[in-house]
């Protein structure tokens, strides 16, 4: 999401070069000018015959600016930097040590070093909020004034524009009229959400059970028959997994309330900023909303680390308005059509 919004901004003015991996969703940028990398996870971290192609590209082509999107291509970025001597823009969308350490994952120390010689050769580095960038600074020892923050965003008017048939959508998703529908949505493939996942069936739903019989909780995202194949306890019958959904907007406006409890990762949470831009309202743990401008979100943005008060403030909301629409603030901060507007582009 956030490198297409990057790279349609800059095609308003630039011609592009788009890499990326094969396996990879295909991708809708308005370009035909693309190379694909194997599909081999580990070629993602260097493959020499992509180097090749990329360093004949750079030079035949005059590339005047190098952008890597993620450290997982950073290799690649900071040798066709040093082969050619062209400008190279980072743009780390999550502090990736920090999220692999609080997964506790054992490679952290390896990704770390990575990511920090990548920053020492990126000329410019963009990161998502204030706090990543003060991950950088303390522990990467970036310099200040290399880093700039463009926060993570959401195409909100579209997103405000999308018209929605909510009872279709309700339906469909399982739930029957006079239940309240509390959303979290994001791919069971990805530890952090997993992990999320796991403490809504053992903390949050039995306690919503109680309290609030007739709200359903419903799990959306890549993943499902995988994750529960793992379960080994029951599954609430106030949880329904419904696995992907082609339309994600759809079913966050069909949704009563989105929550976010999550206990690990880094850099900023596009499912509690689309919601709000869908004119919901998020409950989410302090590492969920971690880089977010709460003073900018407000009341749309409820944050709590207890389970018994997070059910509790689901209970409590259940009873508000549905819509919370987005306040010119949001708009101004969180649209990536002003976002990118402050791009830095080395010479």
């Amino acid at each position: 999401m956030r490198t297409h919004f990057m790279a349609t901004h800059l095609l308003k003015s630039n011609s592009i070069w788009f890499v990326f991996r094969k396996s990879a969703v295909t991708h809708t940028l308005p370009t035909q000018q693309d190379i694909t990398n194997s599909r081999n996870r580990f070629a993602q971290l260097f493959n020499p015959f992509l180097f090749a192609r990329l360093w004949r590209l750079v030079r035949r082509e005059h590339i005047s600016l190098i952008i890597v999107s993620q450290i997982w291509s950073g290799w690649h970025g900071v040798l066709l930097k040093l082969c050619t001597g062209r400008p190279l823009l980072f743009d780390d969308h999550n502090v990736e040590y920090l999220r692999l350490r609080r997964m506790g994952s054992i490679v952290w120390p390896l990704v770390a070093l990575l990511e920090f010689i990548v920053c020492r050769a990126a000329d410019a580095i963009v990161c998502v909020s204030d706090v990543d960038k003060g991950h950088l600074v303390k522990n990467l020892h970036v310099t200040d004034d290399k880093v700039t923050v463009l926060v993570n965003g959401a195409n909100v008017n579209q997103l405000l524009k999308s018209p929605v048939p909510v009872d279709v959508i309700r339906a469909k998703l399982g739930l029957v009229a006079g239940e309240r529908m509390v959303l979290f949505f994001g791919s069971l493939q990805h530890r952090p959400n997993a992990q999320a996942a796991r403490i809504i069936l053992q903390e949050i739903a039995p306690r919503l059970l109680r309290s609030n019989p007739e709200a359903k909780i419903v799990i959306a995202g890549l993943g499902r028959v995988s994750f529960l194949s793992k379960q080994r306890d029951d599954i609430p019958e106030n949880v329904n997994f419904v696995g992907f959904v082609d339309d994600v907007t759809a079913v966050i406006k069909s949704a009563d309330l989105v929550i976010v409890p999550l206990t690990a990762g880094s850099g900023t949470r596009y499912k509690i900023i689309e919601s709000i831009a869908c004119g919901r309202r998020v409950i989410s743990t302090s590492i969920g909303a971690e880089g977010l401008q709460q003073h900018i979100l407000g009341e749309a943005l409820i944050i709590c680390d207890d389970w018994d008060a997070f059910a509790q403030q689901i209970a409590e909301n259940l009873t508000k308005e549905r819509e919370v629409p987005p306040t010119p603030a949001f708009m101004q901060t969180y649209d990536w059509d002003v976002i990118w507007q402050n791009l830095p582009l080395p010479d």
